[in-house]
């Protein structure tokens, strides 16, 4: 015998959350991805940039001498 899903205002409501936040997750994992991949990108470079925000390089000092 097939079981039945229950179908009810709870139910759609929690599977359109669900959907909602699978989404969500999704969105979060390429933006992330991204993010890695443009600091690889800005490493591969050599670009003194990218080593100075991430706390790798020498930070320019704003004081005079």
């Amino acid at each position: 015998m097939r079981s039945q899903f229950p179908a009810g205002p709870s139910t759609r409501r929690a599977l359109y959350g669900l959907g909602l936040l699978a989404a969500l997750k999704a969105l979060s994992l390429v933006l992330m991805a991204q993010a890695v991949a443009s600091v690889l990108a800005g490493l591969m470079a050599h670009d003194a940039a990218w080593a100075a925000q991430l706390g790798w390089g020498r930070q320019a000092s704003s004081s005079g001498p």
